[in-house]
């Protein structure tokens, strides 16, 4: 409540009893009415006597008989006895009216101090100098002060010091010059606990316009104020890291753009994703991969002004806006710093961890001149940091829009391929290069948009980060299975087909189904079928595939481990997989036996092969030398283009129907 400018004064009881406005109620009023009342009566018998005595006495009255004046005494007496009794019937009259009166008056006191007695809302009368004359139960409620503590002492005791009001000095002046005033204020309980109020403030005047008092009336909205703060809270910040979100940033970028108009300034907009957090998330726990962020938004908000923005976008997403900067080196500065701040190990479980980040940077007003089209582009920019190796940098340039609009045609065409079932399969043969029998073809996908072929290196990595890759390997390995389940009841019998596999794929938690749900159907043995995974697909999640092909082997369906060297060549997965054969990529191939580094590699590995038991198929050969440089050193399997091309199913059968024996 807002102080008053009055000084304290002692306490000053107050009348027995009183309303609202300090009307008096009881016995007071009582002997003002019983006086009145007397008035009257004496006033009709003085009437009396007076008119009695004015007969007695009147000359004309002396020489009547003796019955005249016998008859003259009587009529003076009746004329007493008459104006007494008309007095006392005025005086009873009016008594019945004043008390007909009185019963209306103590009805509205009485109803007046229910109210005021059983009101939600505290209430405080005062004088006018501020002092309180009287408080309702609410106020004690509210405030904890009883009523005998504060009567007497000025209404300023409620205000609070620590928390600003909308009343003080200036609500005074309004009271008193226009005889009310609401608004919110900012009180102290007795305990010294701060609370809002909302409050009214009115006047209690008298008959000549002067005020006698003042009402005060307040109820308590700290719980309103504290439930709205929070609906604040959770519409514009993050509720685990606290930042800014995603509403609130498009906000303050609105801000900085209206601001950047007007003094031509220019900002700078980071788009931040996080590198390897999902990994993390996934081994240490939801709880801790929590920590990990909250730890993260710390990092970043050290790294900017406390002008700027650091907001959290959602999942491992965040942004940075910087206000107000010089140029592209200030957002470079900045994006250096957030990446070494960044590379520094967080403590998660009792063990280090390494967290990078990519961002994309989009200046304004030159890549936006609003929150969504800065952010797409610094989105985009971020992409292309990931693609480069991540864990930097980039900034947004027109070719890069290009590219991803071009990568969202490509998505939408690829969705459309999907429905319309518009891929094609071709077969590579591999023969056993001792004898030159074919034993086996790969399988390979092929698409062609608007008539031209686009290669596998361009739309299976999109297929791969859109999850499209999980429809497109249903779909080749439902159809290989046919086609060599038909080519083998041709007559090719010992044809063993092998198709290439995704990690994305093997995480799907019913492959092992849908691989037995392909064999089932199209009656292919699981014997000819074999699965070609790379080293990094193996060593994304070890323990996941060593499930899988587990149970793949136990059915009799074989493994492959596809761009051998390439990768971790780590021999330590060679004993805890049950893997068949093992693909030289084609880049160690393609250059020997002149290359003698190259030759080295493929006789190590041929080497280590015989060791584990496994085969090994070559891939890439085109010339008759690498053909027989690797029939010398051991090579069992090849398959390149000097064997034949990768052939459509028709015309694979013809080419096996070609083949010698």
């Amino acid at each position: 409540m807002p102080p008053s400018t009055e000084t304290a004064a002692p306490a000053v009881p107050p009348p027995a009893q009183t309303g609202l406005g300090g009307v008096a109620m009881g016995r007071p009023h009582d002997g003002r009415l019983l006086r009145r009342m007397t008035r009257i009566v004496v006033a009709a018998w003085t009437v009396a006597i007076a008119a009695s005595l004015y007969l007695n006495l009147n000359p004309i009255y002396e020489h009547a008989s003796a019955g005249g004046i016998a008859g003259t005494a009587a009529a003076s007496h009746f004329t007493i006895w008459l104006f007494g009794i008309a007095g006392i019937a005025l005086a009873v009259r009016h008594l019945h009216r004043q008390l007909a009166r009185r019963e209306v008056e103590l009805s509205e006191l009485e109803l007046s101090a229910k109210v005021f007695d059983d009101s939600l809302q505290g209430i405080a009368i005062t004088d006018v100098q501020g002092r309180i004359l009287r408080v309702n139960p609410m106020f004690t409620g509210i405030t904890g002060f009883a009523a005998d503590e504060v009567i007497g002492r000025p209404i300023a005791i409620l205000a609070s010091e620590s928390e600003p009001s909308e009343g003080g000095n200036g609500m005074w002046r309004q009271l008193r010059a226009e005889g009310g005033w609401v608004g919110e204020a900012w009180l102290q309980r007795k305990n010294g606990d701060v609370f809002a109020v909302w409050q009214s403030a009115s006047a209690i005047d008298g008959a000549a316009g002067e005020h006698l008092s003042y009402i005060f009336m307040f109820q308590d909205i700290t719980d309103r104020k504290l439930f709205s703060s929070r609906l604040e809270q959770l519409a514009h910040y993050d509720p685990l890291t606290h930042l800014p979100n995603r509403r609130l940033l498009a906000d303050r970028v609105g801000h900085a753009i209206q601001r950047a108009g007007r003094n031509q300034g220019r900002h700078a907009l980071l788009f931040i994703d996080l590198d390897r957090f999902k990994r993390i998330n996934d081994t240490v726990g939801h709880a801790a991969g929590d920590q990990l962020l909250t730890v993260i938004a710390g990092r970043l908000t050290e790294c900017v002004r406390a002008s700027d923005t650091v907001a959290r976008l959602g999942g491992d997403e965040f942004a940075v806006l910087l206000e107000d900067i010089h140029g592209p080196g200030d957002a470079e500065r900045v994006a250096e710093k957030v990446l070494a701040a960044l590379a520094a190990p967080v403590l998660l479980e009792d063990r280090e961890w390494y967290v990078g980040a990519s961002i994309g940077i989009g200046l304004s007003p030159k890549d936006g001149e609003d929150m969504a089209s800065l952010l797409k582009n610094a989105d985009t920019a971020m992409y292309r940091a990931k693609a480069d190796g991540r864990h930097c940098f980039r900034f947004f340039n027109e070719d890069m829009a290009a590219s991803a609009a071009l990568q969202v045609a490509r998505e939408t065409a690829l969705r459309l391929a999907i429905q319309n079932q518009a891929f094609s399969l071709e077969y590579q043969p591999q023969v056993e290069l001792a004898s030159g029998r074919v034993v086996g073809v790969e399988a390979l996908i092929r698409w062609r948009q608007d008539g031209h072929p686009v290669a596998p290196l361009e739309f299976i990595p999109l297929a791969e980060e859109t999850g499209l890759i999980v429809a497109i390997g249903r779909w080749v390995l439902a159809t290989a299975c046919q086609d060599i389940a038909d080519l083998r009841r041709a007559g090719h019998g010992d044809l063993k087909l092998a198709v290439n596999i995704s990690a994305i794929e093997l995480k799907q938690l019913d492959f092992v189904e849908q691989v037995v749900l392909a064999l089932a159907e199209t009656g292919l043995p699981a014997a000819s079928l074999e699965l070609e995974i790379t080293e990094s697909t193996m060593m994304e999640d070890i323990t996941r595939v060593a499930s899988v092909l587990d149970s793949l082997s136990a059915m009799g369906v074989g493994a492959a481990i596809d761009d051998f060297g390439t990768g971790y060549s780590s021999l330590a997965y060679l004993k805890q997989l049950p893997v068949d054969h093992l693909k030289i990529d084609r880049s160690f191939v393609r250059d020997v036996p002149r290359d003698m580094e190259d030759s080295t590699i493929v006789r190590a590995v041929l080497t280590m092969s015989r060791t584990f038991g496994l085969k090994v198929v070559a891939e890439g050969i085109e010339t008759e030398e690498q053909m027989a440089f690797l029939r010398e050193s051991g090579c069992q399997i090849g398959q390149g283009y000097l064997i034949s091309h990768p052939l459509p199913l028709a015309a694979l059968t013809a080419w096996l129907a070609a083949r010698p024996g």
